[in-house]
C-alpha cells in the first residue's frame, strides 16, 4: 500500500511541481535579497554590509527549503482539483509572499530596524501620517510593482513550461537540503556575534515579521488570562525591585518617596519659585555631542553642556517618542503600549498636577500634531493649562508640507521657539511660577528646514575643515539630509536661550534638556545605544558645572527635580509617590545602581538595565563606558533579570486591568483637587431599553465663574444586543433647581489591554467650564441618557467629578 503511494502519479506530479516552484522561489529570494542589498548599500554606510547580505542570502535559501515542505503539501492536496489549480494557487501564494517582503525590506532600510508587532502599536491616523510623510514616490512604487509582477509571471510561466531532467530536480533537492542543515547548525552561532546591525541585516525580514505578528495575534485571540492575584504579583515585584520603600500590596508601585537631593548642592536655597522648562529634542543622540572625528554639528548645545550638569551615560525609557513624556514628568510605568496611549488611564501624579497647588501655570509647546502618541489627550488628563500644537500658530509662520503627500506636518524648531516667546510674552502676570514643556520636531521625518542652501554650505564647511577619513566623509555625505537638521535645531536652541536671557525670571530658570530617542535614520552603534540620549540641566543659579558619568535614566529626573524644588525652594510634594525611579545621582564615575526597564518600538518590555548589566531579549551584556555592551555568561544574573522583567510586566498589566496606580485619597491630597462625585458600581449597572434616564449620582460643590470641573468615567461594558452607547449627562443646577449648565458626552468604547485578551471598556475624560454668573453652592447631577434604547451591562463603572477650590 505504501509502495503504491510512493509510486503514484499524484505524488510524482507533486514532487515535480514542488521542485519547479522551489526553483522559482529560489530565483526571487535572490532577487529580493539583491533589491534589499542595493537599497542598503545606496542608503547607508555600515561596515560589512555586503558580507552580511551574502550571509543573509544563505539563510534565506534555507528558509525557502523549509517553506517548500508546506508548499509540497498544498500542491499534493490541490492536485485533487487538477494540475492547473495546484500551480496557479501556489504560484499566486508565493508571489504574495515575495511581494510582501519588499515593503518589509524597505522599512528596514529606512529605519535600520526590522518591522515586527510595532505595526499593531499605532493608531490608523499615526500609520497614515507616517507612511504619507515617509518620502515615498507612490507612483514610482506602483510602476515598479507592476514590473515586478510581470517579471514574476513570465518567470513562473517559463519555469512551469520547461521539463527539467530528474538530475536537475535531484540537485535542487540536494542543494536546498544542505543549506537547510547548515543553517540550523551555523545560524545560532553566527547570530551571537556582538554586532547589532549585522544581526538585522542577516535576518530575513519576512520571517521576523510573520513570526512576531503571529505571536502577537495568537495572544490577542487565544490568550485567556487567569484570575491573577494582584497582591501576590505585587509581593513578587517588590521583593525583586528593592530600590523603593513600598507601602501597599494593592498598589505595587506605591512607595514612600525617597527624599535624597543629589541636585541640591548645585543650587542655592531660595524662597522664590523657579521657572522650570523641559525641552525634549526629537532624535537627539548623545553621540551628536561627542564627535570622534572633530565634526561638531551642535556647537551651541555642546558649549551649553559644559556650563551645566550633564549626564553622558543617560538612557531613555523607550525606543520611540511614546515613552519620554510619562517618564520625564512622572516617572510612570510604561503601560501596555506606552502610558500616553492607554485608552483607560488611571489617575496619576506628574509634575504638572503636583505643581498646580503651588500656583504653577503649565504649558506644552509643539510644532506638530498633538494627536501623535496621544500627547494632547495625555497632557489634558494631567490638567495642563495650555496645549499648543500646529493648530495654534499665526499665519505669518511658514507651514511645513511634506513634498510627497502635501500633508501639513507642522512647523520647524526655529518657528516653534518664536511662537513660544510670542505666546509667553503675554503671560507676564504669571511671574516665574511656570512649568513648561517644549517638544521639538525638526530632527524627524520629513527633515525639512528653512534656508537649505545656507545649512548645506555650513554643513559642508564643517566637514571640510575637519580632518576626516574618506570613509567618514562618505558617511557624512550619505546622511547629510538628516544630519544637517542638527545644525538647524542647534540654532533653534541658541535662539531660545538668547531670547530667554532677555526675559524676566531668567535668573530663576531651570532648563532641562533631553532627547526622546536617538535619530533612527542614522545608524546606531549597539543595542543599548538606541536608548542613549543626553541629560542637560542648565540654570543661571548653578553653583558648579559637572559632567556626570553615573548611569541614569529618564525615570530618575522627576524624583530628583521634586526633591530639589522641595528642599531648595520650599515647594511641598507630600510623602507618597508611585514614581518608579530614584533621584538621578551626580557621581562622575561610571558606577551604577541603575534600574531601568525599557520598552522597545514594538511595545515589548523585554530589555532591562540593572546595575552595570543589560538584558536584551534574553541575552545578557555588561555595560561598558560609552554605553557599549559586551556579551557575558552569568547564568545567575541572567535568571534574576529575567525574573525582574516578568515581575515588572505582571504588575504593569495589573495597573491596566485594575486601572489604579494609587489610592484616590493620595491623588486628591497631592493635587489639591476636591472630589465632588465619586461613585462606583462594583456589582454592575444594567441599562435596559425601556429606561431612558439612569441616575448615577448627585452632589453639591462650591463653584465660581470660570472654574473648571473635571469628569472622569470608566468601566467595562457588555452589550446584550446591538445598539448605540448611552450618553453621560452633566447637569449643574442652582439653589432653585434651575439648570445653569447641561451637556451630554459620548462614552468612548475601546479595548483595555492590547497585549493580552482585550476587555471591552468605556472611558471618558472632559474638562467642563460651566457658564455661571456668581460663586455659589451648586447641585451636580450625573445620569445616563439612554436615548437609543441600548441594552448594556456595565461592570465596575466608576464616575468621578472633581474640581480645584477657588481659594486654591
Amino acid at each position: 500500500m505504501l509502495t503504491d503511494f510512493y509510486r503514484s502519479k499524484r505524488l510524482g506530479d507533486a514532487i515535480k511541481l514542488s521542485m519547479q516552484l522551489l526553483a522559482l522561489n529560489l530565483i526571487f529570494v535572490f532577487v529580493n535579497r539583491l533589491v534589499e542589498t542595493v537599497l542598503l548599500l545606496s542608503t547607508h554606510h555600515l561596515p560589512a554590509m555586503f558580507a552580511d547580505s551574502l550571509a543573509g542570502l544563505f539563510f534565506d535559501v534555507a528558509l525557502i527549503a523549509l517553506v517548500s515542505v508546506a508548499l509540497f503539501i498544498i500542491i499534493y492536496l490541490l492536485l485533487a482539483f487538477g494540475k492547473k489549480a495546484a500551480i496557479l494557487t501556489t504560484v499566486i501564494l508565493s508571489f504574495i509572499l515575495h511581494l510582501a517582503h519588499l515593503p518589509l525590506a524597505y522599512f528596514y532600510v529606512a529605519t535600520l530596524t526590522p518591522l515586527d508587532r510595532l505595526l499593531f502599536a499605532h493608531s490608523m491616523q499615526e500609520l497614515t501620517t507616517t507612511v504619507s510623510t515617509a518620502g515615498v514616490n507612490f507612483f514610482l512604487v506602483f510602476i515598479l510593482l507592476i514590473i515586478y509582477a510581470v517579471v514574476y509571471g513570465l518567470t513562473a510561466w517559463w519555469m512551469f513550461s520547461i521539463k527539467p531532467p530528474f538530475v536537475y530536480r535531484r540537485n535542487i533537492i540536494a542543494v536546498t537540503l544542505i543549506f537547510a542543515v547548515l543553517a540550523v547548525v551555523v545560524k545560532p552561532v553566527h547570530l551571537k556575534l556582538p554586532t547589532y546591525h549585522s544581526k538585522n541585516i542577516i535576518s530575513n525580514k519576512s520571517l521576523l515579521f510573520y513570526k512576531d505578528a503571529l505571536a502577537h495575534l495568537s495572544v490577542r485571540l487565544f490568550y485567556r488570562a487567569p484570575h491573577r492575584d494582584v497582591q501576590a504579583n505585587a509581593r513578587r515585584y517588590q521583593a525583586l525591585f528593592t530600590h523603593q520603600d513600598y507601602l501597599s500590596y494593592d498598589h505595587a508601585f506605591l512607595n514612600k518617596r525617597n527624599k535624597e537631593n543629589p541636585w541640591g548642592r548645585f543650587f542655592p536655597e531660595k524662597e522664590m519659585m523657579p521657572r522650570v522648562i523641559m525641552i525634549v529634542v526629537e532624535g537627539l543622540n548623545n553621540d551628536f555631542l561627542l564627535p570622534d572625528d572633530g565634526v561638531m554639528l551642535m556647537p551651541f548645545l555642546d558649549s551649553l553642556k559644559n556650563e551645566s550638569l550633564y549626564w553622558d551615560h543617560f538612557i531613555g525609557t523607550g525606543e520611540r517618542s511614546f515613552a519620554v513624556l510619562p517618564s520625564m514628568i512622572g516617572s510612570m510605568p510604561h503601560g501596555d503600549i506606552g502610558f500616553t496611549m492607554l485608552n483607560d488611564m488611571p489617575l496619576h501624579l506628574t509634575l504638572i498636577n503636583k505643581l498646580r497647588p503651588a500656583g504653577y501655570h503649565s504649558a506644552f509647546y509643539y510644532g506638530q500634531g498633538g494627536y501623535f502618541h496621544e500627547k494632547e489627550a495625555y497632557l489634558l488628563r494631567n490638567f495642563i493649562d495650555r496645549f499648543i500644537d500646529k493648530n495654534d500658530y499665526d499665519d505669518d509662520f511658514n507651514k511645513i508640507y511634506d513634498p510627497h503627500s502635501d500633508y501639513h506636518w507642522g512647523y520647524h524648531d526655529q518657528d516653534l521657539v518664536r511662537n513660544y516667546f510670542r505666546i509667553t510674552d503675554q503671560d507676564e502676570g504669571l511671574g516665574c511660577s511656570r512649568f513648561e514643556i517644549i517638544f521639538t520636531g525638526t530632527m524627524h521625518s520629513p527633515f525639512i528646514i528653512d534656508n537649505e542652501e545656507y545649512y548645506d554650505k555650513k554643513y559642508q564647511d564643517i566637514i571640510d575643515e575637519a580632518a576626516v577619513s574618506a570613509a567618514r566623509r562618505a558617511y557624512y555625505r550619505n546622511y547629510q539630509p538628516y544630519l544637517r537638521t542638527l545644525l538647524f535645531a542647534d540654532d533653534a536652541l541658541r535662539l531660545f536661550f538668547e531670547e530667554l536671557a532677555e526675559r524676566p525670571c531668567y535668573d530663576e530658570s531651570i532648563v532641562i534638556i533631553t532627547g526622546d530617542h536617538p535619530m533612527t535614520e542614522v545608524p546606531i552603534a549597539g543595542l543599548l545605544k538606541k536608548y542613549h540620549v543626553p541629560l542637560i540641566v542648565y540654570s543661571p543659579m548653578l553653583t558648579e558645572a559637572r559632567t556626570i558619568s553615573n548611569l541614569a535614566g529618564q525615570f530618575d529626573v522627576t524624583p530628583a527635580l521634586v526633591n530639589l524644588l522641595e528642599q531648595n525652594f520650599g515647594l511641598p510634594f507630600g510623602d507618597y509617590s508611585h514614581m518608579f525611579g530614584l533621584p538621578a545621582d551626580t557621581s562622575t564615575s561610571l558606577r551604577s545602581d541603575a534600574l531601568i526597564p525599557l520598552m522597545r518600538g514594538n511595545r515589548q518590555i523585554d530589555e532591562l538595565v540593572y546595575n552595570n548589566y543589560f538584558l536584551s531579549v534574553g541575552d545578557l551584556y555588561e555595560i561598558r563606558p560609552g554605553l557599549e555592551t559586551r556579551p557575558v555568561q552569568n547564568r545567575e544574573m541572567r535568571a534574576h533579570m529575567i525574573d525582574m522583567l516578568e515581575a515588572y510586566n505582571l504588575v504593569n498589566d495589573d495597573v491596566i486591568r485594575t486601572v489604579s496606580l494609587l489610592p484616590d485619597s493620595i491623588f486628591f491630597d497631592h493635587t489639591g483637587f476636591q472630589p465632588a462625585i465619586d461613585t462606583v458600581f462594583s456589582r454592575g449597572l444594567l441599562v435596559e431599553p425601556e429606561l431612558e434616564y439612569i441616575d448615577i449620582s448627585t452632589s453639591t460643590a462650591m463653584l465660581s465663574p470660570g472654574q473648571p470641573v473635571y469628569l472622569h468615567v470608566r468601566g467595562e461594558f457588555y452589550p446584550r444586543r446591538s445598539g448605540e452607547m448611552p450618553m453621560i449627562v452633566y447637569d449643574i443646577r442652582d439653589r432653585d433647581d434651575n439648570s445653569v449648565y447641561w451637556e451630554a458626552f459620548g462614552l468612548t468604547s475601546g479595548q483595555k489591554n492590547r497585549r493580552f485578551r482585550a476587555l471591552p471598556h468605556v472611558s471618558h475624560f472632559s474638562t467642563i467650564v460651566p457658564e455661571i454668573d456668581a460663586a455659589d453652592e451648586y447641585k451636580i447631577y450625573i445620569y445616563l441618557w439612554n436615548q437609543d434604547e441600548a441594552d448594556i451591562r456595565f461592570d465596575h463603572l466608576e464616575v468621578k467629578s472633581f474640581y480645584a477650590p477657588k481659594d486654591d
